[in-house]
């Protein structure tokens, strides 16, 4: 998954690393510490998570659930992506952050009746991507 709770936030995975797979040091030891110390929850289910991040060139960063055995819908095979598509939800997510430092933008989005998006942006005038 690319997203967990941190200190009552919503955190990203892909905030590791920039648009050229460069790696966020400092963020990525906060991460890895928090995990460690039960700090990281799945947005799901509220199970504890750790950080999954090595080469970000060969394996998108993620979190991964603690318990291999917990049931999440996460760990469902329905929501399993291929690295391309991970891949390309990253750039993605990198290049709009970049170009558009306002906006948040959202991975794994769920909309109100269920249904997911990989990647939701609203803009500050309201406009919806």
């Amino acid at each position: 998954m690319e997203i967990c709770i941190y200190r009552d936030k919503t955190v990203c995975a892909y905030d590791i690393t920039n648009i050229n797979y460069a790696l966020n040091y400092e963020l990525k030891k906060e991460l890895k510490i928090a995990g460690a110390r039960g700090e990281l929850f799945c947005p799901e289910c509220g199970k504890e998570v750790i950080l999954k991040v090595n080469d970000p060139e060969k394996r998108i960063p993620h979190f991964a659930h603690k318990n291999l055995y917990d049931k999440c819908p996460y760990s469902n095979n329905d929501i399993k992506e291929s690295e391309e598509h991970k891949r390309g939800k990253m750039l993605l997510y990198n290049y709009f952050k970049e170009k558009y430092p306002e906006i948040d933008p959202k991975i794994n989005y769920r909309f109100d009746n269920g249904r997911r998006t990989d990647l939701f942006i609203q803009f500050e005038n309201g406009d919806k991507l």
